[in-house]
């Protein structure tokens, strides 16, 4: 059996074979099919909640997905706006990078890819960053999204 911490390794090896040997097209027709099929928990929460769906998705205590990965994050959630900064991914820094993995350079593009169109489903738009080191032009681990009503 995989741990959760095997499945980040295997999703990076499998989005840079999907890439290398189908071309980014498929990538994000993967991404897509992720997003519809296995999103359904972020899906339920932001149709009921709203923007405190998508906090109590990502932070909500020990039931929170960071929590559970614990992640190194910051998160306000005020005026309408909710704001999640990942200070380091634990997939990307503390699974990847950590293990001695080469880093897939769209990774992180997965993020977006599965839960931005759950967050517009239900009326939130959601802005996505990523840090990028200039020498390598790899993913870093910090990242940051920027969830609103639309």
């Amino acid at each position: 059996m995989f741990s959760a911490q095997d499945q980040v390794v295997i999703y990076n090896e499998t989005f840079r074979y999907v890439y290398d040997k189908l071309g980014y097209d498929a990538l994000k027709d993967l991404w897509a099919k992720m997003s519809k099929e296995w999103c359904y928990h972020l899906d339920k929460l932001t149709a009921q909640k709203g923007l405190e769906g998508a906090w109590e998705y990502w932070c909500k205590g020990e039931d929170g997905m960071l929590e559970k990965e614990e992640a190194d994050y910051t998160v306000t959630l005020k005026d309408n706006v909710y704001t999640l900064t990942m200070h380091r991914c634990p997939s990307m820094g503390g699974e990847i990078i950590d293990r001695g993995y080469e880093i897939f350079p769209k990774y992180c593009e997965h993020c977006p890819s599965l839960y931005a169109p759950v967050l517009k489903k239900n009326g939130l738009a959601s802005k996505w960053y990523a840090e990028f080191d200039l020498q390598t032009m790899l993913p870093t681990s910090k990242c940051s999204v920027v969830i609103t009503p639309e």
